[in-house]
């Protein structure tokens, strides 16, 4: 075989090879990256209790914290842009309440060193709970973040968003005050 051929065969093999890992690309940014996804519970289903610890050291049981008004829960990751958009929106919101209609839970798997820089850049004085075990993310089946769970003061689930896309804090806020009878929509005539 020619020197001439053995480098069509070689140009042609490593064509084929960067095209299959474009396909690939293209598969999972655009195609896998569409598919919608679930989440872990159904609306009105009661959410499992837990008790862990902050990473401040306090011990936080959620039976407990959601006998005061209903409870925002947020898996996330300090790493990841959605999670930190999506966190920063609810805490504006919160901080320019002077009744928020629910409390804030922030939940990760990330490091304890991690959290605590987080805490600090965002100067939140909301509970971070630190699952270094992954045991709450498993006992709650969440696979991505940010997924946000809204439960009642019974745990039952209210309303639940996977992916940070198209989330609005004040899609929460509606849903609450017309829950407490707060916000009336008119009917048409």
């Amino acid at each position: 075989m020619s020197r001439k051929t053995k480098n069509l065969i070689l140009n042609l093999l490593c064509i084929i090879f960067l095209l299959a890992v474009f396909a690939f690309q293209i598969d999972l940014i655009f195609i896998e990256g569409t598919r919608e996804e679930k989440p872990p519970f159904e609306k009105g289903e009661i959410l499992p209790d837990f008790s862990a610890q902050t990473i401040d050291g306090q011990i936080i049981q959620l039976s407990e914290e959601i006998k005061q008004k209903e409870t925002l829960l947020v898996f996330f990751s300090p790493y990841s842009a959605p999670c930190r958009r999506q966190i920063e929106e609810i805490l504006f919101y919160l901080k320019e309440q002077s009744e928020p209609l629910f409390n804030l839970i922030l939940i990760s798997d990330e490091s304890k060193k991690s959290l605590q820089k987080f805490k600090s850049e965002f100067n939140t004085k909301f509970p971070i709970i630190y699952d270094p075990d992954d045991k709450i993310f498993q006992k709650y089946n969440i696979k991505f973040v940010p997924t946000s769970l809204l439960l009642d003061k019974n745990r039952k689930l209210l309303y639940a968003q996977v992916g940070g896309e198209g989330f609005s804090v004040f899609k929460i806020q509606a849903l609450l005050k017309y829950k407490t009878k707060k916000f009336v929509i008119p009917e048409r005539e």
